[in-house]
């Protein structure tokens, strides 16, 4: 199994020490900005000294050594991560491998996050508060779009250009794959049965796993219509293993739909504790990148 090396081990050893909990994420070299600017927002909040870079290839990591950010690298071999295929299967793949072995090695409790957040406040006593009887919490991905007279439940219609006409797109993302999103989520690893079961959940997603490989075989001779992606095996899995998940209010832990909505900005910038800038048009990773710094900077939350 993939797994730091002796000298990132003791890195970690001496990083990780009387730390109560630590901010922490994973990226390639395509998106060393993204976690520099991750880094600067945790900044704003004075939680810098505890974020965490998992660098997946040898470039990000010499980049973020540069920048002397804290950052360990885990050597994962990717090859490629320019297509959205790509980028699915190494965020399936490799991202949860970093935060699988510091939460086996190590007594830590940790927020896994995504670059794409920007925070607005410590939530760490709100999450804590949240935790409470979980094995761990994650954000919610429950869409908003613009209210319209004629839209329907859980199907999205937009308003075309000419602001007279709609479109019907069809059914919610959430319908098919669920409305948490585990791009921010706390973990409970204070607790022995809560880290039990987050440590045999994120084994799931080992390259190659048993289980990995077995749930594709079996679900997909059941119904080749069933979707196959990573949120199907975490909803598969967490009805396994009995977790108790729970998923954050929307309009304090915010998503991109709903940062999108000017009346609902409005209502909540003053008092959510962070915006997931998600929601952006799928092309290819870098293009969602760059659609998304230039969103960032239109708020203000572009720090380089």
């Amino acid at each position: 199994m993939i797994d730091f090396k002796k000298s990132e081990y003791e890195y970690l050893d001496i990083f990780l020490k009387d730390k109560p909990y630590i901010y922490l994420t994973s990226l390639t070299k395509e998106f060393w900005e993204m976690g520099y600017n991750w880094v600067l927002s945790l900044k704003k909040i004075k939680q810098e000294h505890l974020s965490l870079i998992i660098c997946l290839d040898e470039e990000s990591y010499q980049k973020n050594k540069e920048l002397n950010l804290n950052c360990v690298f885990l050597n994962v071999n990717i090859q490629k991560n320019n297509t959205m295929d790509e980028w699915f299967e190494n965020e399936k793949n490799y991202k949860i491998i970093g935060p699988y072995q510091i939460a086996k090695n190590y007594n830590i409790d940790i927020i896994v996050s995504d670059t794409d957040i920007i925070f607005f406040k410590n939530p760490v006593e709100k999450l804590k508060q949240e935790l409470l009887g979980y094995d761990f919490i994650t954000i919610s991905d429950k869409r908003f779009d613009p209210f319209l007279y004629n839209r329907k439940i859980n199907k999205i219609t937009l308003l075309d250009y000419d602001k007279i006409s709609t479109t019907n797109i069809g059914d919610c993302p959430q319908i098919k794959n669920g409305i948490q999103n585990g791009c921010f989520s706390y973990l409970n690893l204070s607790e022995k049965k809560s880290k039990e079961k987050i440590l045999n959940f994120y084994s799931v997603f080992v390259p190659n796993s048993d289980y990995y490989n077995e749930f594709y075989k079996t679900r997909s001779s059941k119904d080749t219509s069933e979707d196959l992606s990573l949120q199907s095996i975490v909803n598969y899995r967490h009805k396994q293993l009995n977790m108790k998940v729970k998923t954050l209010n929307c309009f304090e832990f915010v998503n991109g739909s709903v940062w999108k909505i000017p009346y609902l900005k409005e209502k909540i910038k003053d008092n959510c504790y962070l915006v997931h800038y998600n929601f952006c048009d799928e092309t290819n990773p870098l293009t969602v990148k760059n659609d998304k710094i230039k969103w960032m900077k239109e708020n203000n939350h572009w720090f380089l």
